[in-house]
């Protein structure tokens, strides 16, 4: 009886230890094992992750910075100005009695000058626009506007005029004062230049000189 009983305290502490053993190794395998190797569920996880993400969709860390380019619309400078802001329109009479309007000549510079036959100061200048017709006629239109009036200014009486001068310009005639009015003209002469565009760049009263009138048309071709 002391003999078995020696040998079964033994067996029952190994059986212990045995025991404690089993309950703790799973508990100890997990919490020493190596953190870069997944569980057995990972691999099932990592697949449904990949499955919901977008195969186009690039890593933010890694993908291009691309910024939209939005093209703006051309500037206001070449805009069409408003109608305000145009130079006053007319109509006149060509040599051939054909009606002619300011705004036909859009798109090129335009210099007016309002005469007269019977004003010494109109008289003065014509010989300096006649040359410059000459010489700035290609790229400026010139619009020689006669007030004529029926009586004192008549329209054949200006052709006189003009053709015993041997002057080149084109003339045309007011004789409805479409472009007196428009320019609310109270003396004579009086030069406008306008603007391809349509707008006034600048008006003079009073005759010119040769000098002053060429200045200004360069000062118009230049700008």
């Amino acid at each position: 009886m002391k003999n078995s009983m020696r040998w079964l305290v033994p067996a029952l502490a190994l059986a212990v230890v045995i025991a404690v053993a089993a309950l703790l190794y799973p508990r100890l395998a997990m919490r020493y094992a190596p953190e870069d190797k997944p569980s057995a569920a990972a691999p099932a996880q990592e697949t449904a992750a990949a499955a919901a993400q977008p195969a186009s969709t690039p890593d933010a860390s890694t993908a291009p910075d691309v910024t939209a380019t939005v093209i703006a619309p051309e500037s206001a400078a070449s805009a069409e100005p408003a109608a305000a802001d145009l130079a006053p329109d007319f109509e006149v009479l060509d040599g051939e009695g054909n009606t002619v309007r300011l705004s036909d000549f859009r798109g090129r510079p335009v210099v007016i000058n309002f005469w007269a036959t019977w004003c010494p100061p109109c008289r003065s200048e014509l010989p300096a626009f006649d040359s410059l017709y000459a010489e700035y006629g290609d790229r400026i239109d010139f619009l020689m506007v006669d007030l004529t009036d029926g009586e004192r200014e008549t329209v054949s009486g200006v052709r006189d005029f003009v053709a015993e001068e041997g002057y080149a310009f084109p003339v045309y005639y007011d004789t409805a004062y479409s472009a007196a009015e428009a320019y609310q003209l109270y003396s004579i002469p009086v030069t406008v230049l306008i603007r391809p565009d349509g707008t006034v760049f600048t008006q003079q009263i009073g005759a010119m000189n040769e000098h002053a009138i060429r200045s200004y048309l360069n000062d118009l071709l230049s700008e």
